[in-house]
């Protein structure tokens, strides 16, 4: 695991491809956990790919941590096992 240093970026569908081919990419990227849960969906390859290259966080927006439903233990799990393929330093999510 690599510490995130520096400013890094936000990673968005239509950065792959740039991404995967530019001479000075980010320090390290942040990748929105909910948008990578499938593990055939859009961009999962080319997104792993750049997290083998460079150092990941990973974002969520759906754990419903101080909300008034139990945790989704299916849903961590996932997140868990994302954070693991794509090798993230942190994972992270909103308290709302």
């Amino acid at each position: 695991m690599t510490a995130l240093q520096g400013v890094g970026l936000g990673l968005r569908m239509p950065h792959l491809d740039e991404l995967q081919t530019t001479a000075t990419p980010p320090p390290w990227l942040e990748v929105l956990a909910d948008n990578y849960l499938s593990p055939d969906g859009e961009g999962h390859a080319a997104t792993h790919a750049l997290t083998q290259r460079l150092p990941a966080a990973l974002h969520c927006v759906g754990m419903s941590v101080a909300g008034p439903e139990p945790l989704d233990e299916n849903y961590l799990c996932r997140v868990a096992e994302l954070a693991s393929h794509f090798g993230a330093a942190t994972v992270s999510d909103h308290l709302a």
